[in-house]
């Protein structure tokens, strides 16, 4: 039972970190992507999470360094 509720106060802390304390640190966009992995990763699994994640982060870097310039 002690180990159960040591669990649960680390995911609510974590949930805490991830959410609360970012709200001003990161970018709209950011938060947006934040909240989408932890959506997916409750909804479906942790590692469909973990690939979602992946997937947008990696989507989101092409956007940001191809910027739509044609040489």
């Amino acid at each position: 039972m002690i180990v159960g509720a040591l669990i649960f106060v680390l995911g609510i802390d974590l949930v805490k970190e991830a959410l609360w304390d970012n709200r001003h640190r990161a970018s709209w966009s950011e938060y947006i992507t934040i909240v989408s992995i932890i959506v997916t990763m409750t909804v479906w699994d942790f590692v469909i999470g973990v690939l979602f994640g992946i997937v947008v982060c990696c989507r989101r870097l092409c956007l940001f360094f191809g910027g739509g310039r044609t040489k």
